[in-house]
């Protein structure tokens, strides 16, 4: 981006005036800077001349000094409050616009085959909500110090050389000549460092995206004992990462060293060319004072730039690419028609799916139609043509004849109900405010109508954080609500009865049928339930319609490969509710098994070695307990509730957690100590620079002998190379160091982030941990950078400042201490006081507003699918407002520790020159060393030129620390034992007794007096009602959480007497939100097992189904899945996170919903997968569906009574 880009000033309107603002005050702050020289250099030309008691010839202009600094101070003031008030506005401006574009482009869709979603070519929502949140809070630096700096370059360097010009034309014609020189050179390094900064920056970005994504997966690489070895994998990486980046640094930097080597030679140069003409007499004292004094201010604003431009680096890159997200925004659709109230037919005509054929549709008004086939076929892409949120690459969609892509997008959408495959909760609130999205402002009464229709909880349940209170199968059916309290003319339902039971799937079914005649309804069905209910049954399969009439056709293969021949069957599949066995499915041996054949299955008791059909084995609601439960496999519920997620508040953060942070950095210590060491000396080669000219130029005008300027012209050419040289080395070591400690930072807080998921983590919604662990981790880090090197730099600089000038003249060096220190305490520790809370308020409201933009994106498509997009982007807007009032406030603004530093020095100059101007009368200092008083206090300021900015970045990093210790201060619900004990070799029984589980110990139990019991080699099915607390059992049984009483044993261990590194070598599974990686299949797989062979890979894909879609990509293994598997379909998904599940080959296997989204005969020939190669373990299925249960050893359900023996044996 470049330093003002023209599309940043057109969608910022606030920025254009903001500009105008600094450029007035610049033109006020380059007069004051002129004046001050002056009145500098009539006391010290006035100093030379006086004898004693001609102090009241300097009383006019010390007087005028402190008008002077009065000024300046309320200049500073009103430049940093400008930038304050302003920087909210433009970066809040911004990101409604990138939002607004972000949502323009779901609303008008993409084409189909254009390489997936857009916000998947953006990098997905992750990397989409960390640029639109923390990405754009970081222009705070490009807009409150560069851009002022920029604005300074423009107008400052031309005032003072105009002046320097009538004092001096070859000064004046020098810097002039050397003035544009700086920023060729620097444009120039930076062409040549460009490529490698750009690479660098996406290798951070990546790098961010990552931590991210491995943060959100941490329960699945838990689960399969990669949690731990992943904190060394991202030190790793952030390690090399350091080291790319330092490589890089070395050059970028090179810019800021041609500047600062430019800027003090030149000014060098004309010190020594000021003192030679005074020696010869053709150059008078107060000229060369004059030039002196001034000729550094021509670079000022130069080398502010180049210190600010490497801060602002990140800040420009988030906007360039929020910039890059509106350039990629299509402009609206000119003569768009509005949307038809009602219409007869809706058309695909020659529509291209797949790239396999054309696919020609028509779906008539008020009738049922429902989509069946194989997983990955189509059908989910059919409903996202219908709704308008997909354009076809080939054919058209018609809506009575009219093409879809030319009516109003908006309009059209406001006509559709839909319920996406994987439904989203984006309010955090109540079931009635998820229903509610269909229809705001809906009555009570039609609401709860809807929720009873669709067999969703009360109105009033909590939905919790991110739907965190509701099982999968209940914000399905609050998803469903959602469309009935619509009321659409367009119905599009994905997969409505997933991950039900029988029960809520007939409900489900019943509502859909309630729909007939009402509204046109296009449904995608894997179960006889809901394809009964249609009207029309289409089979989609190879991207095309294979059949269409009354029935399913259940016999499309598409989604499996030819490994998985399927014996052939025309009937229908049985419906859930009752379901005889599945036609006999073969599975040929592979050529080298992906999961080893484990030993012969431990045999049970003959009472249990088989188990009657189905129907029989699973209670309906209604139904007599069942009597003959076996005692070997068992189940006994004291009391099911349905899932309330109440947790404990977090423990107040300690106090100390910056300081606890910056421990982690004690590793760098030496080299950042080395850099301190080295900024110090370029500031002190700077204030040396500034002593030496002025001991030159006064003692030159004295016209002595050459030869006795000679070692102060040599001083000022080394204190000139000096500066640039030690600053090059400063920054190179601070950031090294930096690096360093944010490598282990990273690393240190992933491994305390390990023992708190997901449990501990759920009273934070998914936006808040997202900047706790990115932004705030970062902000830890850049206050060494930012704040701690430049104070203790500042500090050493300062203090030799003060001795120097006390050795010359010890009351003006006492002065010198006094003023310093006010200047410093004013700009420091005071004005960071003042700020803390208003950061602290900022930082928390930063993370409210990035809560929303999260939501906002997660739950994209459903926010625009049912019009809710400008309200929700409303509620971003009103968090902008919340900033931008705290900015606003005058009170908690560090600007006013920046004006009473900048008076404070204006007074300690005034002040030191009285002192210095009364010790010449007095005979006590020389007229010579009197310069050297004065301008070495002039000098001696500039280190605090950045405290404020430095008080604020520790400020903030408080902030960040208290925010990051305040999650990993929690408790772990799930800790290591004291004296761990290993688990017996060979196959392991699993029991459960009176297990008490709650999610907070105040609210009510999920589980309450439950117990089963798996014998070793037992492959049991756990069913029941959706929000039953199936998936509980199964986080037990993994460990995800502890039970607050009772026992959970494996092989006759307490659980909590393992150790998770040897629990999950033995159990472990897929558990039923259980993540995919932004990664290739082949990584993804991998966790798993890191040893697999390439070959074990391909065949345990094939064994899934997934083998010949694998082998037609063109990358193979090696192709990216996507944020969270997005580019994958949702049976794709499935499969794969199957098959990462059967590699591992534990003894204990936990299944939670491995078959959902997929169709009948793919998700027979997996269940034959799973019977197949599993024998011998000990295996927990949660299901919903029912295939293959005839060959399990037990069926359990779980239900809500006191005890529920919901299983029978053979006999």
């Amino acid at each position: 981006m470049k330093p003002v880009d023209p599309r940043l000033l057109r969608v910022t309107p606030a920025l254009r005036g903001y500009l105008l603002r600094l450029g007035a005050l610049a033109v006020a702050s380059a007069a004051l800077v002129i004046v001050q020289g002056t009145l500098l250099t009539d006391v010290v030309v006035t100093g030379q001349r006086v004898a004693v008691g001609a102090l009241t010839g300097t009383g006019g202009a010390v007087a005028l000094l402190v008008m002077v600094a009065a000024a300046r101070a309320v200049v500073v003031w009103l430049s940093e409050r400008t930038a304050e008030r302003t920087c909210p506005a433009v970066s809040a401006g911004l990101r409604q616009a990138m939002l607004g574009a972000v949502v323009e482009r779901t609303v008008t869709g993409g084409a189909a085959g254009t390489g997936g979603d857009h916000r998947d070519r953006d990098g997905g929502a992750g990397a989409l909500a960390v640029t639109a949140g923390a990405g754009l809070d970081g222009m705070d630096a490009y807009l409150t110090r560069f851009l002022p700096a920029l604005v300074m370059v423009a107008v400052v360097p031309l005032f003072v050389l105009a002046r320097i010009a009538g004092a001096d034309l070859a000064s004046a014609a020098v810097l002039a000549v050397v003035l544009p020189l700086v920023p060729i050179f620097m444009v120039l390094v930076g062409l040549a460092t460009r490529n490698r900064t750009d690479r660098q920056l996406a290798v951070l970005s990546r790098l961010s995206g990552h931590f991210l994504d491995v943060v959100e997966g941490l329960p699945t690489l838990r689960i399969f004992n990669r949690a731990r070895p992943q904190a060394s994998v991202i030190r790793r990486i952030t390690d090399a990462y350091r080291e790319q980046t330092m490589a890089a640094l070395r050059w970028a930097f090179l810019s800021s060293f041609v500047l600062e080597l430019l800027a003090t030679l030149s000014v060098a140069l004309v010190a020594v060319s000021v003192g030679l003409r005074l020696v010869s007499g053709s150059l008078d004292l107060r000229a060369g004072l004059l030039v002196l004094l001034l000729a550094p201010e021509v670079y000022l604003p130069l080398r502010q730039v180049g210190a600010q431009y490497h801060a602002t680096v990140s800040g420009l890159t988030a906007a360039a690419a929020a910039l890059d997200v509106l350039d990629a925004t299509p402009p609206p659709r000119p003569g768009s028609r509005p949307a038809p109230t009602r219409f007869d037919t809706l058309r695909l005509d020659g529509v291209d799916l797949r790239g396999a054929g054309r696919v020609d549709l028509t779906i008539r008004q008020g009738e049922i139609v429902a989509l069946v086939g194989p997983s990955g076929a189509g059908k989910s892409t059919v409903l996202a043509l219908l709704r308008g949120a997909l354009r076809p690459a080939h054919g058209r969609v018609l809506v009575d004849g009219v093409d879809l892509a030319g009516v109003d997008p908006a309009g059209w959408q406001a006509r559709v109900g839909w319920l996406p495959q994987r439904p989203h909760a984006v309010c955090g609130g109540t079931v009635a405010d998820e229903a509610r999205l269909g229809r705001p402002g809906a009555p009570a009464a039609e609401v709860a109508a809807a929720l009873a229709a669709a067999g969703a909880p009360p109105a009033e349940q909590r939905a919790g954080e991110d739907g965190g209170e509701l099982s999968a199968g209940e914000l399905r059916r609050v998803g469903l609500a959602r469309v009935l309290l619509r009321d659409a003319p367009l119905v599009l339902l994905d997969e409505p009865g997933e991950s039900l039971d029988a029960a809520a799937e007939e409900r489900v079914a019943a509502a859909v049928a309630a729909l007939r005649g009402r509204a046109t309804v296009v449904l995608v069905a894997h179960s006889a339930a809901l394809a009964d209910v249609a009207d029309r049954v289409v089979t989609i399969a190879a991207g095309r319609v294979a059949a269409d009439g009354p029935t399913a056709d259940w016999t499309a293969t598409d989604g499996l490969d030819s490994d998985h021949p399927v014996a052939g069957r025309t009937e229908p599949p049985p419906s859930p509710a009752h379901p005889p066995a599945p036609a006999a499915l073969t599975l040929p041996p592979a050529p080298r098994p992906a999961v080893p054949v484990p030993p012969p299955a431990v045999p049970l008791r003959p009472a249990v070695t088989s188990v009657p059909p189905v129907s029989a084995s699973v209670r309906r609601p209604g139904d007599t307990p069942l009597e003959d439960t076996p005692e070997d496999i068992s189940v006994s519920l004291a009391g099911v509730r349905s899932r309330s997620r109440h947790r404990s508040r977090s423990q107040s953060p300690p106090a100390s957690a910056h300081r606890r942070a910056l421990e982690l950095f004690v590793s760098a210590r030496r080299r950042f100590a080395l850099g301190i060491l080295a900024g110090a000396a370029a500031l002190g080669c700077g204030i040396g620079l500034t002593a030496a000219s002025a001991w030159l130029i006064v003692r030159a005008s004295q016209q002595p002998p050459v030869l006795t300027l000679m070692v102060a012209i040599v001083a000022v050419r080394a204190f000139g190379l000096g500066r640039p040289v030690f600053r090059y080395v400063e920054r190179l070591v601070t950031h090294d160091a930096a690096l360093r400690g944010l490598a282990r930072l990273r690393a240190e807080v992933f491994a305390r982030l390990v023992p708190l998921a997901p449990a501990a983590l759920g009273t934070h919604r998914r936006g808040d941990l997202l900047r706790r662990f990115t932004a705030d981790v970062d902000g830890v880090g850049e206050s060494l950078l930012r704040g701690v090197a430049p104070t203790a730099s500042a500090a050493l600089a300062c203090a030799g400042a003060v001795i120097v000038v006390a050795v010359v003249s010890p009351p003006a060096g006492g002065v010198l201490a006094v003023g310093l220190a006010v200047a410093a305490v004013l700009a420091g520790p005071v004005t960071g006081r003042r700020t803390q809370e208003m950061v602290t308020a900022t930082a928390a409201a930063r993370a409210r507003r990035d809560v929303e933009i999260v939501a906002v994106l997660d739950g994209l498509d459903e926010i625009v699918a049912f019009g809710a997009a400008p309200a929700r982007l409303a509620r971003v807007h009103r968090r902008d407002g919340e900033i931008a009032r705290l900015a606003a406030s005058w009170r908690g603004s560090p600007a006013w520790g920046s004006a009473a530093a900048m008076f404070a020095a204006g007074l300690t100059l005034a002040a030191v020159s009285a002192v210095g101007v009364a010790a010449v009368g007095q005979q006590a200092l020389s007229g010579v060393m009197l310069g050297v008083v004065v301008l070495t206090t002039v000098a001696a300021f500039e280190p605090l030129a950045g405290l404020t900015t430095a008080f604020a970045a520790l400020a903030e990093a408080r902030a960040s620390a208290t925010r990051v210790f305040a999650v990993l201060d929690r408790e772990p619900l799930v800790g290591e034992p004291a004296h761990p004990r290993p688990l017996p070799d060979g196959p392991l029984e699993v029991r459960m007794r009176d297990v008490v589980l709650r999610y907070a110990p105040d609210g009510p139990p999920v589980l309450d007096g439950f117990d089963i019991h798996l014998p070793a080699g037992a492959r049991v099915a756990l069913v029941g009602a959706s929000g039953a607390g199936k998936s509980t059992v199964a986080d037990l049984l993994l460990r995800l959480r502890d039970p607050q009483a009772g026992r959970v044993l494996v092989g006759g261990v307490d659980l909590r007497d393992v150790a998770t590194d040897e629990l999950y070598r033995r159990v472990t599974g897929m558990t039923q939100d259980a993540h995919v990686f932004d990664a290739t299949l082949r990584e993804n797989l991998l966790i798993a097992r890191t040893d697999a062979t390439e070959a074990e890979l391909t065949d345990v894909l094939g064994r899934v189904g997934l083998g010949g879609w694998v082998a037609g990509l063109p990358d193979g293994l090696a192709t990216r899945v996507g944020a969270d598997g997005e580019r994958m379909s949702g049976g794709q998904r499935q499969r794969l996170l199957l098959a990462r599940a059967l590699l591992a080959d534990p003894a204990v296997l936990v299944l939670d919903e491995p078959t959902a989204h997929l169709d009948p005969v793919t998700e027979a020939a997996v269940m034959r997968t799973i019977l197949d190669v599993t024998r011998g373990r000990t295996v927990l299925l949660i299901s919903h569906r029912t295939v293959g249960f005839e060959e399990l050893d037990a069926v359990v359900e779980l239900a809500g009574s006191t005890r529920v023996p919901a299983l029978r044996s053979a006999a």
